[in-house]
């Protein structure tokens, strides 16, 4: 009986150890004996293809590997992400000049391409391999003046997730490390550091606000990173919708930097003048170019806040182009999706044009939808707020389709 219940369980085990693929509990590679390759042992080389590029160039920049020893060393190339992190890592360190602004955020992607065995080579002794070494373009943008770089070339994870790139599921990982995991245990431990060199960023302008009137849109978009802290002045948004009345402006579908920066400057600088000819160039005449530019919540807020800036009898039929469903071409849309934040920033703002603007979106709602049931709310208890509509009239009111 004892024998065939030792049987049994040995038979369990041995089903279950079968069956591991299934539930996913694939054996992990250890990386954690790799050898560490001494000091010295590869040397790394960065070059750039100039000394000095105007501003708004994006250098080229060379990085090259040389074995020093008298064995083959196994290597991988940088990746997907390896300028981010990712191992192995190949990244910039760099000092800017005394003058230059902060570095501008960007969103970058998290994913990266799942690391193959063609990341992999042997590098012989003598032998060199070079790569392009990649730079994120807001490192580098920042303002003329020289700069000094220096890139460090690194294999020192034992983490397997650092190297296969992603994300990934637990099993698919499982999957790729154990197939390249022979390979990457082989790969030494290592962290090389390159020589330093110096590239130059000029610009033949006299100053940022030149910049900005002469000077192309990658100027415009330093100029008015230099202007940021400046006091209010009429020549500053005089220049910012220069550059939008430029035709190349108006038919690129790439310049979001340029409008991140120079929506908020024109509320901080528009007189009422200068807003008379943005809206014009913006909306009325080129509304298909730019609708499309309103991507996101801070360009809602700088759009609002230069119509609200300015009462006048221009400003309720602004509003009323933003933010109350109109027929263009083959579509009823809207400028603006109503969200509590629009509703409130709007309901800040006192003025009768402000309030028919308002009652006239509760109406719509009321008899056409298109809003949602927050929105809804933070208009009605703005409207009772202002005393446009009863405590009564708001409560009843419902939205077609909510």
């Amino acid at each position: 009986m004892r024998r065939t219940t030792l049987a049994l369980t040995l038979a369990a085990v041995a089903l279950a150890a079968g069956l591991s693929h299934i539930v996913g509990e694939y054996p992990r590679e250890s990386l954690e004996h790799r050898p560490r390759l001494d000091e010295g042992a590869l040397e790394l080389t960065l070059k750039a293809d100039k000394a000095t590029y105007a501003l708004g160039d994006t250098p080229y920049f060379s990085a090259t590997i040389t074995n020093k020893t008298s064995a083959p060393v196994p290597l991988v190339r940088p990746l997907d992400g390896s300028s981010r992190g990712r191992h192995p890592q190949a990244m910039f360190s760099i000092v800017p000049p005394p003058n230059a602004m902060p570095k501008p955020q960007l969103d970058m992607c998290g994913n990266s391409d799942p690391m193959t065995m063609s990341a992999f080579f042997t590098l012989a002794p003598g032998d060199t391999f070079t790569w392009r070494a990649d730079l994120l373009p807001n490192e580098l943008d920042r303002g003329p003046g020289v700069y000094s770089l220096q890139l460090t070339y690194s294999t020192d994870s034992n983490e397997p997730e650092s190297w296969l790139g992603g994300p990934l599921t637990p099993r698919d990982s499982e999957r790729l490390l154990s197939g390249i995991g022979p390979l990457l245990r082989k790969v030494p431990r290592l962290t090389i550091v390159s020589n330093r060199i110096e590239i130059e960023f000029t610009t033949g302008f006299a100053s940022p606000l030149d910049a900005l009137a002469n000077g192309s849109v990658s100027d415009a978009c330093w100029a008015l990173r230099a202007l940021d802290s400046a006091a209010p002045s009429a020549d500053i948004a005089a220049a910012i919708v220069d550059v939008i009345e430029r035709p190349e402006v108006a038919r690129a579908e790439s310049n979001y930097e340029f409008y991140d920066l120079a929506l908020p400057m024109l509320v901080k600088h528009a007189s009422s003048a200068e807003v008379d000819r943005f809206w014009t160039c913006f909306v009325a005449d080129r509304a298909s170019n730019y609708r499309s530019r309103i991507v996101d919540d801070q360009h809602v807020h700088d759009l609002l806040a230069l119509v609200l800036g300015f009462p006048g009898p221009q400003r309720e039929e602004r509003l009323r182009t933003l933010l109350i469903y109109t027929k263009r071409r083959t579509s009823e849309e809207c400028w603006i999706d109503l969200t509590p934040t629009v509703i409130n920033q709007v309901a800040g703002v006192s003025g009768k044009d402000v309030d028919r603007v308002l009652k006239e979106r509760f109406d719509a709602a009321i008899t056409e939808g298109r809003i949602g049931m927050e929105a809804f709310a933070a208009l009605c208890d703005s409207l009772v707020k202002r005393g446009v509509v009863s405590k009564d009239e708001a409560s009843n009111a419902r939205p077609v389709g909510l």
